[in-house]
């Protein structure tokens, strides 16, 4: 089976007597300085991750336009269209997992994520930190700029925590003005002072881009455990959260960490009661200082 082969074309290959043995590198080399080119053959097996270029590239003896042409035995277009389709299917499952607007990793994707460093970190006896994260104020940038003010801001959110963020970290937008941050090896007060670079990266860009992009800050809550199960994220995600709200409570533009007297054993299940309960008990001491 073969496509744009005529008999003007396979003397002019013929005549020219010469054949080069090429990748897909070389010839897109010699198609980018202009290299005439004659057949290019696709070949491929069950077994390869794609279809390979085959050993003829002859090349034209005319000093007229260059010819790509594709010629692919039956076994090698049987080959080609499945791999069409699986790379056609692994981007419809990147974007099923991504969010449209910013970027991110969706909150589907951020559960499955959850489950897989959870899973690690209690292999390795290691912490894990969530940073629960809102943007402040969105309705009223909303009311002031209008939804594609607030939609700039998000994305801002976005763009700051791809700055700041290890390459090991996670970053989710959860839902409407919030994001989610997974920091794996990560203890409590090192989780705190990324939720500040965050902060502060975001205000830097608020600032350099004025003109462009409405005023955003930031509230976070930060949690964080050792070892914990996969059982114990929701746990820790709540107490994320509810230290978000004692941020927010606190003013806004902020990061709050969740504490405790002493990091749990692996063990120990630690509820959402237990973690508001440090808070508030944090607060009294904060208070009463």
């Amino acid at each position: 089976m073969s496509w744009g082969e005529d008999s003007e074309i396979r003397e002019k290959n013929r005549r020219s007597g010469s054949a080069t043995r090429l990748g897909w590198g070389g010839i897109a080399t010699a198609f980018s300085v202009g290299a005439p080119l004659g057949l290019v053959f696709l070949r491929g097996s069950a077994t390869s991750d794609g279809p390979t270029p085959d050993w003829i590239v002859a090349e034209l003896a005319s000093q007229g336009p260059t010819y790509l042409y594709l010629v692919a035995c039956l076994v090698g277009l049987s080959v080609l269209l499945p791999w069409i389709g699986r790379a056609r299917e692994e981007e419809l499952i990147e974007l099923s997992r991504t969010d449209a607007l910013t970027g991110l990793a969706n909150r589907r994707h951020l559960e499955e994520r959850m489950q897989q460093e959870a899973a690690r970190a209690a292999r390795s006896r290691t912490s894990m930190a969530v940073l629960f994260i809102d943007l402040d104020g969105l309705r009223e940038i909303n009311a002031r700029d209008g939804h594609l003010g607030g939609d700039a801001a998000l994305c801002a959110v976005a763009e700051s925590l791809r700055l700041t963020c290890r390459c090991t970290d996670f970053a989710a937008r959860f839902g409407g003005d919030e994001f989610v941050v997974i920091a794996p090896d990560t203890d409590g007060t090192s989780a705190l002072k990324l939720a500040d670079r965050i902060r502060s990266t975001l205000l830097m860009s608020s600032l350099e881009k004025r003109h462009a992009l409405p005023t955003a800050s930031v509230s976070i809550g930060v949690a964080s455990l050792v070892a914990p199960r996969p059982s114990q994220i929701r746990a820790v995600l709540a107490a994320a959260d509810d230290a978000l709200a004692t941020a927010k409570a606190r003013g806004r533009d902020r990061a709050v960490l969740a504490v405790r007297d002493r990091d749990p054993a692996p063990e120990l299940y630690l509820s959402r009661s237990d973690w508001r309960a440090f808070e508030l008990a944090r607060e009294g001491t904060d208070a009463g200082a």
